[in-house]
């Protein structure tokens, strides 16, 4: 197995284990402490890391299976600097941190966007 597929395997199951953590922080540690609206921006940049990290271990599958794409790493790198950008900003403010942060989660998510793009273009190659 090549190092590429290697990485996004393991990023993206360390990623899904830091999602379940922080659902769970989100489900039993933080609802006194956060507003309504704050706990559903918290549950759906879970959701979001969760999705995407499923997407990093995709990508880790069809490098192994395809072999080292340009379009594959650029995913999966687009799909981690997404999970960072939107869901890490949402968590950010969130709990409390400056309004501005926020303003990134448009930018992970245009990341994510691409993302699936370039596994239809790697697919579609192959």
């Amino acid at each position: 197995m090549s190092s590429e597929a290697k990485f996004f395997l393991i990023v993206g199951a360390v990623l899904l284990t830091v999602a379940v953590q922080l659902g769970a922080m989100g489900a039993h540690a933080l609802t006194d402490s956060l507003s309504v609206s704050d706990l559903r921006a918290w549950t759906f940049a879970v959701q979001f890391q969760f999705y995407h990290a499923l997407g990093l271990v995709l990508i880790g599958i069809l490098v192994h299976l395809l072999g080292n794409r340009a379009p594959l790493n650029w995913s999966g790198w687009s799909m981690l600097a997404g999970i960072f950008l939107f869901s890490g900003s949402i968590y950010v403010t969130a709990l409390g941190g400056p309004d501005a942060v926020g303003m990134v989660a448009p930018f992970g998510g245009a990341l994510f966007m691409l993302a699936w793009i370039l596994i239809a273009v790697a697919v579609f190659r192959a």
